[in-house]
């Protein structure tokens, strides 16, 4: 039954998008890999190109011969600042030379904290669209090939009677055939399914405050399902909304999970910043998903790192709520949940991992420096490392042998070392 579980995961969770690309929240498949092969290096790593653009902790996307960014500002943009301070922008640049192709423009309402007024959610490509969710709540679809918005936007949290969380909307859009998912938080509908044409509401599920966190989409039972960690619970909804499957309650005492739920084999891994992490064994009784818990670990506390499953391991970043704060590499056996080995000091409170197509770990520190790992259970191995922006909390996207990743004032393109892609195992 695990192995059909885990085919069955493989099955709907890979991308119909073209080899290379990285068109959404996580990647292709969304869950922090990619088919790119990156051998070590020895030299420093170099800049292809890199771009002035406005704040912003969301991840680059590329999809062909386009980076698309969203930002609260950046090259090609107003001026005014009272025109700048109502918008968020949605901005297209040339792979090859970071040249600016197109910029859209979406509504802002209204927003300070302490860590950026830029938008946090990382926007999803799909069917010649770009799907962003600003910071403030607002949705927009826009044309893939001019910037033009496709559809009305949609004000989630009026429409939905939600409010915006502490430090902004954060949830990343997931689109399914012909819905774009997002968690909108709201007593009306605290996860909602929405045309992607139009954007008006297919789905309703759920009447949960949003959490940080990002929608997938799994199978488990034979089913297809909608997976989601909100500030009150993980829920397992049918991809036509309704009443969840199943239900497991993982209440964070700070309303702050934002990691994105993973899968490793008929395992599902969910992590806050209170909790630790807890595993949910999928499966099905009487026709229907289910979920189990499998393990919990309370040491293992993710503030906005999202964990990377590579063969029987699962590799997280933790951070600490006792001052200093600190952000450590952990190796954990995803089946027991056991600590393997741990790397303190990758960040003060996170750093972003990837999987490359030949089982190495990718991961950006915090500080800046991209890290080739070899993964194992005995112990941590470097295998190469440099500096390649400033100071960062975005995640970052890797296609045609390069990285594309942005710090507090840059989006910068990195030459990876490697054949540009392979297929998967």
């Amino acid at each position: 039954m695990r192995k059909l579980l885990t085919a069955l995961t493989t099955l709907v969770a890979v991308s119909a998008a073209p080899a290379g690309d990285w068109p959404q929240w996580l990647g292709p498949r969304r869950d922090g890999s990619t088919d790119e092969v990156v051998r070590p290096w020895k030299e420093p790593l170099k800049v292809i190109w890199r771009v002035k653009v406005g704040e912003g902790h969301s991840t680059p996307v590329v999809v062909g011969d386009q980076v698309i960014l969203h930002a609260a500002g950046g090259p090609g943009v107003d001026d005014e600042p009272a025109v700048k301070a109502k918008l968020e922008y949605v901005t297209a640049f040339a792979a090859k030379d970071g040249a600016v192709r197109w910029v859209g423009r979406m509504d802002k309402k209204p927003f300070q904290s302490q860590f950026g007024n830029g938008p946090r959610a990382t926007p999803a490509v799909a069917g010649g669209q770009v799907f962003a969710l600003g910071v403030t709540g607002t949705l927009a679809a826009f044309d893939l090939n001019n910037g033009k918005l496709t559809a009305d936007q949609v004000d989630l949290i009026d429409e939905t009677k939600a409010r915006v969380p502490y430090f902004g909307v954060s949830t990343s859009p997931l689109v399914v055939g012909d819905n774009v998912w997002v968690m909108a938080g709201g007593t009306e509908a605290g996860l909602t399914a929405r045309n992607v044409k139009t954007l008006k509401p297919v789905s309703k599920s759920l009447a949960d405050a949003a959490s940080y966190s990002a929608p997938i989409l799994t199978s488990a039972g034979g089913k297809e399902q909608i997976v989601a960690l909100t500030a009150d619970a993980v829920y397992g909804i049918p991809t036509a909304g309704g009443d969840p499957f199943w239900k497991f309650r993982f209440t964070d005492l700070l309303s702050e999970s934002s990691a994105t739920p993973i899968r490793s084999g008929d395992l599902l891994i969910a992590s806050s910043v209170t909790l630790g992490s807890v595993a949910l064994r999928l499966g099905e009784k009487d026709g229907k998903p289910t979920a189990t818990e499998a393990w919990r670990n309370s040491a293992l506390s993710c503030y906005f790192s999202t964990p990377v499953s590579v063969g029987k391991e699962i590799y997280l970043v933790t951070g600490q709520l006792i001052p200093p704060p600190i952000a450590t590499l952990y190796c954990v056996d995803a089946e027991t949940g056991k600590v393997l080995w741990k790397k303190p000091g990758v960040g003060k409170y996170g750093a972003t991992l990837v999987k490359t197509g030949d089982g190495k770990l990718l991961m950006l520190e915090e500080s800046g420096d991209l890290v080739l790992i070899e993964p194992g259970r005995d112990k941590y191995v470097e295998l190469a490392r440099s500096k390649v922006c400033g100071e960062t909390w975005a995640h970052f996207a890797v296609s045609g042998s390069r990285a594309f990743l942005r710090d507090r004032q840059e989006l910068i393109c990195v030459e990876l070392p490697g054949p540009s892609s392979i297929a998967t195992p």
